[in-house]
């Protein structure tokens, strides 16, 4: 809901519905959190890894459940400033107090980030002590009490909250989680490959994102024929234009910085974005975004490390 917001600009919407949403789910993390010395844990809460689901302290949860709270933080000022009386309402009709309030961006603070220094996360309470062993059969094997993990988890993360942590974090988690993570999820390859594109290491890359995309062209992990994996077909689209087409908002621009495989002779797709129309095309060498004529409003774009605006009609190109 924020993302959508933040895409369309659409205070109606964030007023009226997400703005509660947010507020509401913030309640519920605050009633998750616990007291840990200074800080504050959330026991019994599994990240995606399905190996190690009955933990502590995930990696994934915790930060997640910052970021909630945070964006709630951000609804009930907006709230404050621009819709008093919605704030009134919802205060009315949920029964949130003015201290739940006041402790959204306080319980943020103090949530354990399982953050080592250099950026590292241990994926959960005691992570890093179990067996560094990996375990490929789980029927013959248990890889419970070790450090194999199923599907992307910390990487999963890193992946939807692409500005939390600096570039050398990201690549401390890829290098500690990457040669442990088996992939026995349909949703594990893209982001693989999406984080190795924004890392630069693009042979890793390709590899994960051809995985991906072979997922039901290829059947590759031997059960297409139960169904397509409509997640998974999400996490392509993502793979090809986020991790190719290094496209995606960041604040108030929308950053392209592409990364085109050395085989692929051009990547083109259209997005919106506040109002924005525009297209992507990119060829190796050099890429050309062009807003449309059609377009409400100018683009606010970060192209290839460099700022600009394009008012509709106008069109820019940059070297790779």
């Amino acid at each position: 809901m924020q993302q959508y917001t933040d895409c369309t600009g659409d205070t109606e919407f964030y007023e009226n519905c997400a703005a509660e949403v947010l507020i509401e789910t913030g309640r519920f993390w605050l009633s998750k959190c616990v007291p840990d010395g200074e800080q504050l844990s959330i026991p019994d809460a599994g990240g995606p890894d399905e190996f190690h689901v009955v933990c502590n302290n995930s990696a994934y949860v915790n930060n997640l459940a910052r970021h909630n709270l945070l964006l709630a933080d951000r609804a009930v000022r907006h709230l404050q400033q621009h819709a008093p009386a919605r704030l009134a309402e919802i205060k009315r009709r949920t029964g949130v107090t003015d201290d739940e309030l006041r402790s959204f961006p306080a319980y943020a603070a103090r949530i354990r980030t399982m953050e080592r220094p250099g950026g590292l996360l241990e994926q959960c309470d005691g992570f890093f002590s179990l067996r560094d062993e990996i375990v490929h059969n789980a029927w013959v094997s248990d890889p419970f009490n070790t450090q194999t993990v199923k599907q992307a988890d910390v990487l999963m993360l890193l992946y939807l909250l692409p500005d939390q942590w600096p570039a050398q974090a990201v690549r401390a988690n890829w290098d500690y989680y990457e040669p442990r993570t088996v992939h026995q999820s349909s949703l594990s390859h893209a982001a693989h490959g999406i984080i190795a594109a924004e890392l630069g290491l693009l042979d890793k890359a390709e590899h994960y994102i051809r995985q991906s995309l072979g997922m039901d062209l290829y059947d590759e992990m031997g059960n297409a024929a139960h169904g397509a994996h409509m997640a998974a077909h999400g996490m392509n689209w993502s793979a090809i234009i986020r991790g190719y087409g290094g496209a995606r908002p960041h604040g108030d621009r929308f950053i392209v910085q592409p990364r085109l495989p050395t085989t692929w002779t051009r990547l083109a797709f259209t997005l919106k974005w506040r109002g924005a129309d525009f297209i992507v095309d990119i060829a190796p060498g050099k890429v050309t975004v062009r807003n449309s004529a059609a377009s409400t409003a100018p683009l606010s774009l970060r192209l290839c490390g460099r700022d600009c605006t394009l008012d509709p009609g106008a069109s820019i190109d940059a070297s790779m």
